[in-house]
């Protein structure tokens, strides 16, 4: 099945690790697991072009490094590691 083209693009910050994490989500589900871990929520544009999320990253990717090299370090605050690499 393909992606959609719209979304809700998202910025939810962990200010105790200092991550933030963009994303584009079909759900809100997302979010809430999220907020459960600390994520503070920054943003939420919602009927966003997917486009959107690859560019805000590659923006922020300029300037502030990775907050995580592997799924697993991840895991303190994403569910099984899911979106690592857009923090």
């Amino acid at each position: 099945m393909k992606r959609p083209t719209i979304g809700t693009v998202y910025a939810v910050y962990w200010p105790a690790e200092q991550v933030l994490k963009v994303g584009i989500m079909w759900r809100d589900s997302r979010i809430r697991h999220m907020v459960d871990t600390g994520g503070e929520v920054l943003m939420m544009m919602r009927d966003s072009p997917a486009g959107w999320e690859p560019y805000a990253l590659r923006e922020l990717a300029k300037t502030w490094p990775r907050a995580f090299a592997t799924a697993d370090d991840s895991e303190i605050i994403l569910r099984r590691g899911r979106g690592y690499t857009e923090c």
